[in-house]
């Protein structure tokens, strides 16, 4: 019997030493970020959020940049720190409702209300996974969009996808990665497992939203902005199948899709490459930027 308490101690001290680890990797980080860039709250209704802004470089074009789920902007620090050299970088975290299940077209009206707040106009938008969805319906209800690049985004409606059966996929995809790829287990530590640690009583909320946002189809008819599909995840390893990339070029007037490898989360520890390709795409836009 005393074993057994002993052992459930240690498991109990074992979890907050793991937890206090991983919060003290986070504020590190946070720490980190804030040095590069400067952080600002942007409220719209009853809902505020964080974003991160590359100040002294207003005169450069502007680069709004919306991150996937579960994760936030300061995530993408290593690519967004080298666009910065040539771009004005704002970079907002998408925020849970209190109580409101959103879809993509709620947030993206949401995030316009802060372009407008900031007069921001001829931006370079730029949205991966979940925010490339988010960024989608932003370029069809607004005319402050230059260029649109969405990476591996979601914006369709993938009929598969069950809100059962979401947290043990995603689980399993990061798992694997987190095998093959020390920098994504680094991410996870620092910010996957930190944000569902930090909006435990939210993730039934966030489940919702992911589940209302990928069970719909949405009109992309007004984007008049010319669009580039960055897709780098496949149907046999990933989160978001194939299928979706070329239903979402297909629904987007005009846009070109290109398959560049490295699977779901390539941006993150690809960033090097990333930041190649929008440049690449950015600098061989007949239009200029």
């Amino acid at each position: 019997m005393k074993r057994k308490i002993r052992k459930r101690t240690l498991f109990k001290h074992f979890v907050l030493l793991g937890i206090f680890a991983i919060a003290a990797f986070a504020l590190a980080d946070t720490i980190m970020v804030n040095r590069f860039f400067v952080p600002h709250t942007f409220s719209y209704g009853d809902l505020s959020t964080r974003y991160i802004e590359t100040e002294g470089t207003e005169d450069l074009p502007t680069l709004f940049f919306l991150h996937g789920a579960s994760v936030r902007a300061a995530t993408y620090r290593d690519g967004l720190k080298m666009l910065a050299e040539k771009y004005h970088v704002v970079a907002p975290d998408i925020p849970i409702p209190d109580g409101e299940i959103w879809d993509l077209l709620d947030y993206a009206k949401y995030f316009n209300q802060l372009l407008i707040e900031k007069d921001l106009r001829d931006i370079i938008l730029i949205g991966h996974s979940f925010g490339g969805g988010i960024s989608a319906n932003l370029a069809n209800i607004t005319d402050r969009v230059e260029y649109l690049i969405l990476v591996d985004a979601v914006g369709v409606d993938i009929p598969e996808y069950s809100k059962e059966k979401n947290i043990e996929k995603a689980v399993g995809k990061l798992t694997g990665r987190m095998k093959r790829n020390s920098a994504i287990t680094m991410v996870a530590m620092k910010d996957y497992i930190w944000n569902i640690l930090n909006n435990i009583t939210s993730l039934d909320d966030v489940n919702n939203i992911i589940f209302e946002s990928l069970h719909k189809n949405y009109d992309y008819s007004n984007i008049s902005a010319p669009t580039t599909i960055l897709w780098g995840g496949n149907e046999n390893e990933d989160l978001i199948d194939e299928v979706i990339a070329f239903s979402l070029q297909k629904s987007i007037p005009g846009s070109e899709l290109f398959f560049v490898g490295g699977g779901h989360d390539w941006p993150l520890y690809e960033y090097e490459k990333f930041v190649s390709m929008v440049d690449d795409i950015l600098d061989d836009y007949p239009g200029g930027l």
